[in-house]
């Protein structure tokens, strides 16, 4: 059987996303909140258009999987403070500030 090649369009430098700083916020709060690794990551922005959007669906999610509780969702000042120490992530013009 002949190897796979891998698809292109899955390569770090086909998808490039620029980010608002309300997006990145987001998108860092999602990946930090309980059980969301990189594939559920992924699979909940495709579903609803966003890192946003999947927040605030995380907690019927949860419910609708038969948890008692709704998961732990990532602060957003938690997510502030992380940004903050990964300054030199954000834009030049951001930096600024």
């Amino acid at each position: 059987m002949a190897p796979r090649s891998p698809k292109v369009g899955n390569t770090p430098s086909a998808h490039t996303t620029k980010l608002n700083d309300r997006q990145r916020l987001a998108w860092l709060r999602l990946i930090r909140s309980e059980n969301v690794g990189p594939a559920t990551f992924r699979a909940l922005v495709n579903q609803f258009g966003g890192a946003e959007a999947a927040l605030d669906a995380l907690p019927a999610l949860s419910r609708r999987g038969g948890r008692a509780h709704s998961i732990r969702v990532y602060g957003e000042a938690e997510a502030e403070a992380e940004l903050a120490a990964w300054w030199w992530l954000r834009p030049r013009s951001a930096q600024a500030r």
